[in-house]
């Protein structure tokens, strides 16, 4: 059985995942029967008023924006450098969640909660949106229709397994 931990974000080299050619943060929003899950590489991350925030952009038409909305909640999961990992990812990227269950087709485990997760993930940030905000025409994403959002890091966990030292199961 696998377990997290709570961390804090200066613990992890989050500079590792920020790749601009791969999507390596996966998305999930939603409740425990309607979810769906989304890679994306545009997203940065710092500090306001002493409290870690994270900034996301989404296209106007994402499937995942509208659970997003709906719920202000959503998850940041980091899934373990490998290969495996890459595929999932590389078919997260390429699937619809209008069309089809994308934790079925990946062999992602949905972890139910007020702010779902992946169980295989090795990160997870919980996150609460604190700010929304339609990017303009003319602005640096002129090419797309962005929307930004702007959350609170509610709660960092690092997975560790049953065998490791400290085990607390993520709570919120």
């Amino acid at each position: 059985m696998k377990e997290f931990k709570q961390i804090e974000l200066k613990d992890i080299d989050i500079l590792s995942y920020l790749n601009p050619e791969e999507e390596n943060f996966v998305i999930v929003s939603g409740d425990n029967k309607h979810h769906n899950a989304m890679v994306t590489n545009q997203i940065s991350f710092g500090r306001m008023r002493d409290k870690d925030i994270a900034t996301i952009y989404l296209g106007k038409d994402f499937y995942t924006r509208g659970y997003i909305e709906k719920k202000g909640r959503f998850s940041i999961n980091l899934l373990p450098k490998s290969d495996a990992s890459r595929e999932i990812l590389d078919k997260l990227a390429h699937l619809s969640g209008k069309d089809s269950d994308k934790f079925q087709e990946t062999g992602l485990t949905l972890i139910p909660d007020k702010t779902p997760k992946i169980e295989e993930a090795e990160y997870v940030l919980t996150c609460r949106v604190i700010y929304r905000s339609h990017l303009e025409k003319d602005s640096f994403f002129k090419k797309y229709k962005k929307y930004a959002v702007t959350v609170k890091i509610e709660n960092l966990s690092r997975l560790s397994y049953k065998l490791a030292s400290t085990q607390c199961r993520d709570s919120e």
